[in-house]
């Protein structure tokens, strides 16, 4: 379990458009910051659905925007090599 994060980073870091899905104890918050350091979203929606819903939605947008930066500076480095 303590090392979920760095195995989550180590995932991504292989291949940036893997999808990882990773069930957490939901009585742990602190898996919260941990996970979203190494790249993922995370909720607990036992608790307010729609909010967690919501910041759920907000997460998976907000990591899709920075993966397509990623990506598209990648693409522009190699365009620019060849």
């Amino acid at each position: 379990e303590a090392g979920t994060p760095a195995l989550v980073q180590e995932i991504l870091a292989q291949n940036p458009q893997l999808r990882v899905v990773a069930l957490l104890p939901e009585n742990f918050r602190q898996y919260r910051q941990r996970v979203w350091d190494a790249g993922a979203c995370n909720s607990i929606p036992k608790e307010h659905m729609e909010q967690e819903w919501f910041s759920s939605i907000t997460c998976v947008m907000h990591r899709a925007m920075e993966r397509e930066r990623r990506l598209i500076a990648q693409y522009e480095a190699n365009a620019v090599t060849a």
